[in-house]
């Protein structure tokens, strides 16, 4: 081999060693209050400490107060014929600001019709859901380590129903998930 064609190999490797960390992609920008930014392929709510919010950045699990973060958005693709299904995570408004806008309120007062049939059956799961996570609780401080596991299967498989539930309220969306959901 030559000496040119070896050096302009050595110097791709060396671009691909040292740029390989950036070729990561991103699903999600996070854009924090204080103006930074975070990309991250996935990010979800904390399941036990529910004012956190991790993000998967870098094959890395990084944790973020829920209440530093402004919003979390999709990257847009490439493709414009993809489309995403932003997950909801809602980051309420402090009390004391501006409240929605009056079209926001009108466009609210003539959605607020009869709840949907998804609507009460996500109602129904999230009820026997809650009355499961008590009789958890009161397993674990009972130190019944039988029921506890009785409870933990039963709002596993409520969680998995109300998972379901959402994907068909999103179907019959047209992809997206109505206001009222909160599960």
């Amino acid at each position: 081999m030559n000496l040119s064609f070896m050096k302009k190999l050595v110097l791709l490797a060396l671009l691909t060693a040292v740029l390989a960390p950036f070729q990561v992609q991103a699903d999600y920008k996070a854009l924090l209050k204080s103006g930074e930014e975070l990309y991250a392929t996935d990010y979800w709510l904390d399941k036990v400490d529910k004012n956190v919010i991790r993000l998967l950045i870098n094959g890395g699990m990084t944790r973020i107060p829920r209440s530093d973060v402004r919003y979390i958005a999709p990257v847009p693709t490439s493709n414009q014929r993809v489309r995403t299904a932003i997950k909801r995570i809602t980051f309420q408004q402090r009390p004391g600001l501006a409240s929605a806008s009056l079209s926001e309120q009108q466009k609210t007062a003539t959605n607020k019709k009869a709840p949907s049939p998804f609507q009460q059956e996500a109602e129904l799961l999230a009820q026997e859901q809650d009355l499961a996570k008590e009789a958890y609780r009161e397993a674990l401080k009972n130190g019944d380590i039988e029921k506890r596991q009785e409870a933990r299967d039963k709002i596993q498989k409520l969680t998995q129903q109300l998972n379901d539930l959402r994907d068909r309220v999103m179907v019959d969306n047209l992809g997206e998930v109505p206001d009222w959901w909160r599960w």
